[in-house]
């Protein structure tokens, strides 16, 4: 209620008055805008000779203190939370790192390294983690002098608060993070194509991307993405292998709708998720890979009595099924051998009354190669199966009888997730063995010539700080075996995001249609926990 007062000046003070009580209060979002950002310091990691220890402490205080003379930033380097993150982070414990960015209420976090760039010449650079699971903006200045880098410093702190005041043009380098593509909610209410993946940057099989369709953000991280007809009913499920659940999907006409979820045991660390019907009852087998600490411990679900049943659980492999051309099922286990989460013989698997067990035989592959890295395919049509698999330096190779007869030059099938729990990864003194993205072999235009399609993850490692790597956007190449190598057919045009999964199949209206399902999510940094984790469906269609 507002009170006016008689005279002149009381009724300038009543309706000023009524202003300042009747206003209404500025809205959560225009606060949170005005509310300062606040910057996490972590100490420098050093790497020129014969630098003073103190040097990682003291130019982080001086970045923050730059920082913080910049309006609207709280910075702070000297700070409790500051080294138990980047213990955190060398542990690779990024579950804690995210729980203790949280608890600092950090909008951004700041990592830099002082010593050789890629031309060999000193600097600094700072990369900028911002909440949100974005790829992180590098900024970097030269070193004038490697016993003087203040100055180098301040400069780095003037760019750095540039980026996080918004100015335009502010911080930009070429590892910079992609703009941020369009609302999907107004997209797909205009009809429009996706933004993303929205187009082919490799034409040379005569495809063409005629259809192009992006679903709505799903509050979920995926860690692997598969489809088969899980209940039965015959339409083709889209299947996301959650941390803690199972989320099955449908595409029907223009839209991704959830169909039901199916919770799994909190305890286990998941990896991959292979569909085929092996026992040939008519709905395939959900094979669910996981870790349990450095062990192996996978399980099996099939549709029964109108729900998800756990077949078989706490088995001591990691399990890959395959299907292939024939209609048959392709078993393959994996045990790690002791101290390792990952790595081992691939053996051939098989059911017997007791359950499934390994047959007596492997696949010829030589050591170094996991069950997932992998996929048996006939590929030159000669009735005999060369293997495609993907190794540690994410090459794609092609195996014929065990022999090693074509490498790829570009990158493939570069992955976020590791073998092993996170505290079993966080105690162990080398590198995880990172898993690889699926490795799809099908032939949608019933051509009789398979095609192999593949994700490109492009993996970036922080120097000097290898236990951090982050994702700077991703794409999918399709590859058909001519003369002696794979060759490109066609590649999506790259998206900021990282691509967990994806999936081919036919379409309906035409055998040159070919149907490609994509799960993506915008979390591409070893933070993603710092913020809600997203995926996002697509469908493209490729016709030649």
């Amino acid at each position: 209620m507002c009170l006016l007062f008689s005279g002149p000046v009381r009724t300038l003070l009543g309706v000023l008055l009524c202003i300042g009580l009747c206003a209404a209060p500025a809205p959560a979002a225009q606060l949170a805008q005005d509310a300062p950002k606040r910057v996490l310091v972590l100490p420098f990691s050093v790497q020129t000779p014969n630098a003073p220890a103190h040097l990682q402490s003291g130019l982080a205080s001086v970045l923050a203190s730059r920082l913080a003379a910049h309006a609207g930033i709280v910075a702070t380097a000297q700070d409790r939370i500051a080294k138990q993150v980047q213990q955190a982070l060398k542990n690779r414990n990024f579950t804690a790192v995210g729980s203790l960015l949280a608890d600092s209420g950090a909008d951004y976090l700041v990592i830099s390294t002082l010593g050789p760039g890629a031309t060999r010449q000193d600097e600094v650079a700072s990369y900028l983690f911002a909440r949100g699971g974005a790829a992180p903006k590098k900024l970097s200045r030269l070193l004038a002098d490697v016993n003087d880098p203040l100055a180098a410093v301040e400069e780095l702190a003037a760019d750095i608060g540039s980026v996080i005041e918004g100015r335009p043009g502010a911080g930009a380098s070429p590892e910079a993070a992609p703009p941020v593509s369009d609302n999907p909610e107004r997209a797909w209410r205009r009809g429009m194509l996706a933004d993303s993946m929205a187009g082919l940057s490799n034409q040379s099989g005569g495809y063409q991307l005629v259809e192009s369709l992006r679903g709505l953000p799903i509050g979920l991280e995926t860690l692997d993405f598969n489809i088969g007809d899980v209940d039965g009913d015959g339409e083709q499920d889209l299947v996301i292998l959650a941390r803690k659940s199972l989320e099955v999907y449908r595409y029907d006409q223009g839209r991704f709708t959830r169909k039901f979820s199916q919770p799994l045991p909190g305890y286990l660390h998941y990896l991959a998720l292979s569909l085929v019907d092996a026992n040939k009852n008519g709905v395939p087998e959900l094979y669910v890979g996981a870790s349990n600490g450095n062990l192996a411990s996978s399980a099996i679900w099939e549709w029964q009595d109108g729900k998800l049943l756990c077949l078989e659980d706490r088995i001591p492999y990691y399990l890959n099924a395959i299907a292939m051309p024939d209609g048959s099922a392709m078993l393959l286990g994996q045990t790690p051998p002791p101290g390792r989460a990952a790595g081992g013989a691939i053996a051939l698997m098989r059911y017997e009354k007791n359950g499934l067990a390994p047959s007596g035989r492997n696949l010829p592959l030589p050591m170094g190669y996991n069950v997932y890295d992998i996929a048996p395919v006939d590929l030159d049509g000669d009735g005999k199966l060369e293997i495609v698999a993907i190794n540690g330096r994410n090459r794609l190779q092609v195996f014929k009888g065990g022999e090693l007869v074509w490498t790829s030059a570009d990158e493939y099938g570069a992955s976020r997730h590791f073998y092993g729990t996170v505290s079993a990864v966080a105690k162990a003194e080398t590198e995880p063995d990172y898993l690889h993205t699926r490795i799809v072999v099908a032939d949608p235009d019933q051509d009789g010539v398979p095609e192999v399609v593949v994700g490109k993850n492009k993996v970036v490692t922080v120097p000097y700080l290898t236990s951090i790597r982050y994702f700077d956007g991703s794409s999918l190449s399709a590859l058909r075996w001519e003369g002696n190598g794979l060759r490109v057919l066609w590649e999506t045009r790259p998206v900021p995001g990282y691509t967990a999964g994806y999936q081919v199949l036919p379409d309906r209206s035409g055998p040159q249609r070919v149907q490609l399902f994509v799960a993506e999510t915008d979390n591409v940094s070893p933070l993603q926990l710092w913020s809600s984790p997203k995926t996002t469906l697509h469908r493209l269609v490729l016709a030649q």
